[in-house]
């Protein structure tokens, strides 16, 4: 898998000449016995610590340190760049779908704090990787609306629902088109009544007297 393009013998020398060179220069990354290899405890990877992120984000554990991360990094991550085995195609897959998943999940979150604009950065790089997501432009168009960009977020609806009648021949759900569409009333706030000044008409004196 390692060396496709040689044959198993060739490839067997090759992974031995690998796992000789690590141990020579007190590398001790990988364990390796007559039959399997894999990471020794102490290695960290990027990708375990996006795992262990991606987890708290979703499962609602989510700590004031990963609500401050750089959603940049996150979103640039990519699983094995340039391989492309079945194996890797499936995993990178899966990867990439948590990765969106979470960076939803994680404009909710900043948008819950109060941190609107963090939470539009966030989620418009999940719409930026899966731009047909309805999920991820109803997050972004929310994120947008709760700044106060009202505008922007309408623009941004009638964005998605042209690719999406472009590329895909339907429109957005009745739910998406009610929150994009909804306007933003400000209300009158109600003032506390005030008594009228003048005198109390006679009858009141009489209630006001007995209690009444």
């Amino acid at each position: 898998m390692l060396w496709p393009t040689v044959e198993d013998g060739r490839a067997a020398g090759n992974l031995r000449s690998a796992l000789w060179r690590l141990q020579q220069v007190g590398c001790p990354l990988v364990r390796a016995d007559h039959a399997t290899l894999g990471l020794r405890e102490h290695v960290e990877t990027d990708l375990a610590h996006f795992e262990a992120w991606a987890g708290r984000v979703l499962s609602g554990h989510a700590t004031p340190a990963d609500l401050a991360v750089d959603p940049g990094p996150i979103a640039d991550q990519e699983l094995l760049p340039g391989w492309y085995d079945d194996w890797v195609l499936t995993v990178r897959e899966r990867v990439h779908l948590r990765r969106v998943h979470a960076l939803e999940e994680l404009s909710l979150l900043l948008r819950r704090s109060g941190r609107h604009f963090a939470a539009v950065e966030a989620v418009q790089l999940a719409v930026q990787a899966e731009p047909l997501r309805e999920s991820g432009q109803r997050a972004l168009i929310e994120a947008h609306q709760a700044a106060g960009n009202w505008a922007v977020a309408r623009q941004q609806f009638d964005a998605f629902r042209r690719i999406l009648r472009r590329e895909v021949g339907v429109e957005p759900s009745p739910e998406l088109t009610a929150v994009a569409t909804a306007s933003r009333r400000r209300l009158p706030v109600p003032m506390p009544l005030r008594p009228r000044p003048g005198r109390l008409r006679p009858e009141a004196h009489r209630e006001l007297a007995s209690g009444g």
